[in-house]
């Protein structure tokens, strides 16, 4: 009998910013709130999105590995920086994981997202607290993602946030 998978989320929480030019100083500037899910059999895991900066990156390293499962994969959702720079503590802990996007588009808007201008940007927000040089998805070569016996099906769903094509997990089944 195949085993049933679990899903925990992991909350960032608000992160400070520069409020900018004609801030109420009173007031702190804040980042949104992200969120990464790890999908989990009884061995393996796979994580949906990792968050934005290197610190987040290693939370959810730790949160993985107190979860006793082995990563096998990291799905980015779109390429915005906040769902993929964290990325690169995982990938250090488990080097048999694989950081995939559903499509070439994602893909290339995260490599954008990487871009010196964009970079600067970042930075500006969270001086000190992203990668030199954040690891990019790659297209994952099939649309269903197996996971000790079920399979996880990989859809593009429409336009996520600022308009961002948002592939997502859409569904889970038994294989």
């Amino acid at each position: 009998m195949t085993s049933s998978l679990s899903i925990a989320v992991f909350n960032s929480g608000y992160k400070p910013v520069p409020g900018g030019p004609g801030w109420d100083d009173s007031t702190p500037a804040t980042w949104p709130a992200s969120t990464a899910t790890l999908i989990s059999g009884d061995r393996d895991a796979f994580l949906v999105d990792a968050l934005l900066t290197t610190s987040e990156g290693e939370q959810l390293t730790a949160w993985v590995r107190d979860a006793g499962r082995q990563l096998r994969a990291i799905f980015i959702t779109h390429g915005h920086a906040d769902h993929f720079f964290g990325a690169g503590p995982l990938l250090d802990a488990f080097p048999d994981a694989q950081l995939v996007a559903c499509d070439q588009q994602v893909v290339d808007e995260a490599r954008g997202s990487t871009a010196p201008e964009h970079l600067a940007f970042w930075n500006s927000l969270f001086a000190g607290q992203l990668p030199q040089s954040p690891a990019v998805p790659a297209p994952i070569s099939s649309q269903e993602f197996e996971l000790e016996g079920h399979a996880l099906l990989l859809r593009t769903i429409g336009r996520a946030d600022a308009g961002a094509l948002a592939p997502t997990l859409s569904a889970c089944r038994p294989s």
